[in-house]
């Protein structure tokens, strides 16, 4: 029984997507968005030099703190919704390509302009909030003398802006930390060794079971010098489900307590797929008495010692009718499913009417020929048919789909981070520059060199950016590894992983910073010093 509120969000059973994919986006969308609203409250404060004297103007004019707050907060307002009106239509344009590049499988609809219009209505609200409220506030408040003065060195960098590029930076650092380790654990979910060979291995999906026609395949592919071996069955070794049932071992009385999968197929199954006999022989077809192959997590779950105690033995399969059967040997354990399950007890056996699928192990280089011509063949046993194959090496990276979706969006997400957190750092130290633009032209004059004031403009913004890193690294590490719990098969983090990512981010930082630094250290020191 399933409750229906699961039918859309459970993989296991045919669903849509699993709701920690849809967590995963929505947190990283949140996430983005509040990096980019501390983004528009630093570059909005770090404007606020350029306004001073309109905001002093204002003031004397009458002009209340009330009136210019709402008059800063309808300039948000504006902006605000100029952006989400590009985004829309940046969505219009880009939605096709996201489709074909992340969701090819299922591709994304809009949902109806109804729910559209209500999410941007809250969504503009929001960022209303987050990004016009406190600029609004700070720059409302400026008392009127030190706005004619032009006392923007008043308002430096303050605890509040150095929180934010914290924040920013630490956002970006941890979106390149899950990156990298999704990245890395994907590849070791495709590549590790499964227990089975699946280089070159087609498998063609049989229209109906019937001996006659699954002779002439025999007949056909036995003649093709280019097929190794081939095997009439119910699935590959690795699919998303598999048949399965209870069994009851020997003379034991009771069933035992959990189930065992059920891979089916003919005398060719092991060959064709490379699975390892290590005690035995391998099954033979026969109605009368079914014969199994066990693997050895069966063979320790039965709690015998070793693969040679089992050979002999009856089993009764619950999923064949609890017909009884006999072991007659043992294969060596391979991964039936994804590697986030750990493998399961699994027997072989050979069910010629549950036959569904030809598995074909090719040889050679030229395996486009070798598919045509098994195309002519099948086409000939099944005119009516329509020819479609896969290659085993798909269908498994397919069981990763949910993780190279993610990795996909995670590298995107990161991306979209260090692009805004570039922008806020460039805003603050924009504004940084301007607040002691006559000191750096007082430190040119008495021999200051470019690389010193470089230097000691960017020395403050990497100790942030370290700030953040050190601040992020063990949230990241957390996330990171509570990610990785849902694998039977894993990577280990390691401190490299932290290292490569926090150098990125610092050298990132570096030439943002370091390219405002020297441009303003290059300044002649005439023009900021000519007022004094």
């Amino acid at each position: 029984l399933q409750p229906l509120s699961d039918v859309h969000f459970n993989a296991d059973y045919g669903g849509a997507i699993q709701k920690s994919l849809l967590l995963t986006l929505m947190i990283i969308g949140i996430l983005i968005l509040i990096i980019a609203s501390f983004n528009y409250i630093n570059i909005s404060i770090a404007q606020q030099s350029k306004r001073l004297a309109e905001i002093g103007t204002r003031k004397v004019l009458g002009g209340t703190t009330w009136q210019l707050f709402i008059q800063f907060m309808i300039e948000t307002f504006i902006m605000v919704s100029i952006a989400i009106i590009i985004a829309v239509a940046l969505l219009a344009l880009i939605l096709p390509a996201a489709n074909q590049f992340l969701f090819s499988q299922d591709p994304l609809h809009l949902i109806t302009y109804k729910g559209i219009i209500i999410f941007i209505s809250i969504l503009l609200f929001s960022l209303l909030f987050l990004s016009g409220f406190y600029p609004s506030f700070v720059l409302s408040r400026i008392n009127v003398f030190k706005a004619f003065k032009n006392e923007s060195g008043t308002w430096k960098a303050g605890k509040m802006r150095k929180a934010l590029v914290i924040v920013q930076n630490a956002v970006a650092y941890m979106l390149i930390i899950c990156a990298l380790i999704m990245v890395l654990q994907v590849r070791f979910l495709k590549n590790t060794d499964i227990g089975f060979n699946r280089d070159a291995v087609v498998l063609i999906p049989l229209p109906d079971s019937s001996q006659s026609k699954k002779d002439l395949m025999k007949e056909q592919l036995g003649k093709m010098p280019q097929v190794a071996s081939f095997t009439f069955c119910l699935r590959a070794p690795s699919a998303e489900n598999n048949f399965g049932g209870s069994v009851k071992f020997d003379n034991r009385p009771d069933w035992e307590s959990w189930p065992a999968g059920s891979p089916i197929g003919d005398t060719s199954y092991v060959k064709s797929f490379g699975l390892q006999i290590i005690a035995g022989r391998n099954i033979r077809e026969s109605k009368a008495s079914p014969e199994y192959l066990v693997n050895e997590t069966m063979i320790h779950k039965l709690g015998l010692k070793n693969p040679e105690e089992a050979v002999g033995k009856s089993l009764i399969a619950g999923q064949f009718n609890d017909q009884k059967g006999t072991i007659v040997g043992a294969v060596k354990d391979f991964n039936s499913k994804s590697l986030e399950v750990p493998i399961e007890p699994l027997l072989i056996a050979s069910i010629p009417e549950k036959y569904s699928t030809i598995g074909i192990k090719l040889s050679g280089r030229d395996l486009q020929s070798a598919i045509q011509k098994i195309r002519k063949d099948w086409e000939e046993a099944y005119p009516k048919e329509v020819f479609e194959y896969q290659f085993l090496d798909d269908q498994i990276a397919r069981l990763y789909q949910k993780e190279d979706l993610q990795q996909k969006i995670i590298w995107l997400s990161a991306l979209v981070a260090i692009i805004i957190s570039c922008l806020g750092l460039l805003g603050l130290v924009s504004l940084i520059t301007l607040q002691r633009t006559k000191e750096i032209g007082i430190r040119k004059v008495v021999g200051a060199s470019v690389s010193n004031i470089t230097g000691m403009l960017s020395k403050d913004f990497i100790k942030l950016v370290a700030l953040a890193i050190i601040i992020a690294s063990p949230i990241a590490w957390y996330a990171m590894n509570k990610w990785l719990e849902d694998f039977a098969y894993r990577i280990n983090i390691s401190w490299w992983m932290f290292a490569v990512a926090g150098f990125m981010v610092i050298i990132i930082a570096l030439l943002t910073v370091g390219f405002q630094a020297i441009k303003a250290a290059m300044a002649n020191p005439v023009e900021s010093l000519r007022t004094e």
